[in-house]
């Protein structure tokens, strides 16, 4: 099957490389029958790669008018990807992923999706250069998940691991740190059942292979979970980043439906 539809996709309103427009020209020239659009929320905590308030008010009003321009060539959906610290209203948007991009430390709140020279710091300086003891502390606050008044998408949920192939900074392959994933992922599979496989550590040269790990997709099968494919799009050159390969990930630990958002649904397609 070819999966023609992308919900998690950034634009210039926070850290992603082009305008809303350029990406919905992109979208039809793959032959999307939709396209979703997925700003990172405005944080208290100020960091370049978020919505401003003020550009987050600009991103509802462009994806608004874009929707009605491209009535009948594509559909567009407002998103946002939403993170445990930004304490958005969601009320206004079609959809919400829910994705951990900060960890509270003695009371600090902590970025961890960096560069691996920044993890290597943060690992030292936080967890007294204990890998694993780093792996537990995103876990846990993974499952904090279950505590955000919306999600409905759960994003990157083994982010932590976004620099495993090329730095050893936990054992991917051990059974402790595989214990944190799997109860931390259980906690929140058990009432938001929406994942996605995220290809877009590949696009970005991180990866080899995507979000989740197989022994986590063996355990959201067992779940019941139901899969989507993104590629965190940042770049619309890598709006359908590896997808084929994707679907084919997903169909190997026994799914025989991938899902797509139509108006408000999550609706099946077979394998």
């Amino acid at each position: 099957m070819k999966y023609d539809q992308n919900l998690h996709t950034h634009s210039i309103y926070c850290d992603g490389k082009n305008t809303l427009e350029e990406t919905v020209y992109k979208a039809i020239e793959l032959g999307f029958d939709s396209i979703g659009f997925s700003g990172h929320a405005p944080m208290n905590i100020k960091k370049d790669w978020v919505m401003t308030k003020e550009n987050r008010d600009r991103y509802i009003s462009e994806v608004k008018s874009l929707k009605s321009k491209f009535d009948g060539k594509i559909k567009i959906y407002l998103g946002l990807e939403n993170d445990l610290f930004s304490g958005e209203d969601l009320s206004v948007y079609d959809y919400v992923i829910s994705s951990v991009h900060f960890l509270e430390v003695n009371g600090e709140t902590v970025e961890f999706d960096c560069d691996k020279n920044t993890v290597k710091q943060l690992i030292d300086r936080y967890f007294e250069g204990n890998g694993l003891k780093y792996a537990k502390r995103y876990y846990e606050t993974f499952a904090k998940i279950n505590t955000l008044s919306r999600t409905d998408i759960v994003g990157h949920c083994d982010i932590v691991t976004k620099h495993s192939e090329k730095e050893f900074f936990f054992d991917t392959e051990s059974k402790q740190y595989q214990s944190y994933a799997l109860e931390g992922i259980t906690a929140v599979a058990e009432k938001n059942k929406v994942f996605e496989v995220n290809t877009g550590a590949i696009a970005r040269g991180y990866r080899t292979t995507p979000y989740p790990a197989p022994f986590i997709m063996k355990r959201l099968k067992e779940l019941g979970a139901k899969m989507i494919i993104s590629s965190d799009c940042h770049n619309k050159e890598f709006l359908d980043c590896k997808f084929d390969d994707a679907v084919l990930y997903v169909k190997s630990f026994g799914f025989d439906k991938i899902y797509k958002f139509v108006d408000g649904e999550f609706v099946s397609k077979n394998v």
